[in-house]
């Protein structure tokens, strides 16, 4: 497929259309085993949390999660497609919810929830520091004072073992998609690429995913620099030991200072 013409294939923005095929390219995900591990930071740092925010919720996989044990669930997710999946998938099953299509570096809600949430490698989408900050500043102001942020990142390590040279060609739901990633070392680029054909009309599709890899101290300097936060975990992959640039996967665990 990606041979083809490039007047054939149209450019779209990402998550727009490998959003239907989204729960199925991240099948391989232990969704039980993520939630589990981010219940017990919950229960360690905010217990019987009220209200929790999950930002770039995507299809609502994680905050389904959280159905029935949070009353008040709110999603945001910069693509119009991946809410659609999470609003079907949530239907019925959560006391209060509420989803919004919005950019967590720029964002705001009437109220103030206790625990926020982004998970998956998202805030890898901020593609330099101040984005980084923006968004921490953002997840800020939406806080109560003592509330609680969570997120993770993927590290270099991952990319150049797992994402350096990717090459995946499958068919869904009558869509046949090629997946390409690579990463670029001089700029910290994990580039994903899909090219989506469907199969009853022939249409083709072009998505483009650029996310930012950042090293543990850069991280760490956004957060200290705003003078806002308390870091109370740096922690490796899924456990309660310490976070390095040898991890496969960072969990940050922050707390908004009061007062």
């Amino acid at each position: 497929m990606p041979s083809k013409s490039q007047e054939s294939v149209k450019h779209v923005s990402v998550y727009s259309h490998i959003a239907p095929l989204y729960d199925y390219m991240m099948r391989h995900v232990n969704y039980v085993q993520w939630y589990r591990y981010i219940d017990s930071l919950l229960n360690a740092y905010a217990p019987n949390p009220r209200s929790l925010l999950e930002l770039a919720c995507g299809t609502g996989k994680m905050l389904e999660k959280f159905a029935g044990q949070v009353p008040v669930l709110m999603g945001l997710d910069r693509s119009f497609e991946m809410l659609q999946g999470a609003r079907q998938r949530l239907s019925g099953k959560c006391d209060h919810l509420l989803l919004w299509n919005g950019d967590m570096r720029q964002f705001a809600i009437q109220i103030e929830v206790q625990v926020v949430l982004c998970l998956y490698d998202s805030i890898n989408y901020c593609m330099s520091e101040d984005e980084l900050t923006a968004t921490l500043d953002s997840v800020n102001v939406c806080l109560q004072d003592g509330g609680v942020f969570i997120f993770d990142i993927c590290t270099r390590r991952t990319c150049k073992n797992y994402f350096r040279s990717l090459h995946e060609v499958d068919t869904f739901a009558g869509t046949e998609f090629v997946r390409r990633g690579r990463y670029d070392d001089k700029n910290d680029w994990q580039i994903n690429e899909f090219w989506l054909n469907q199969q009853e009309t022939g249409s083709q599709y072009f998505e483009r995913h650029v996310q930012k890899i950042y090293s543990l101290r850069a991280v760490k300097k956004s957060i200290t620099r705003s003078q806002k936060w308390d870091i109370l975990g740096v922690y490796n992959n899924f456990t309660r030991r310490p976070g390095s640039e040898r991890s496969f996967r960072v969990h940050f665990v922050l707390q908004k200072r009061t007062g």
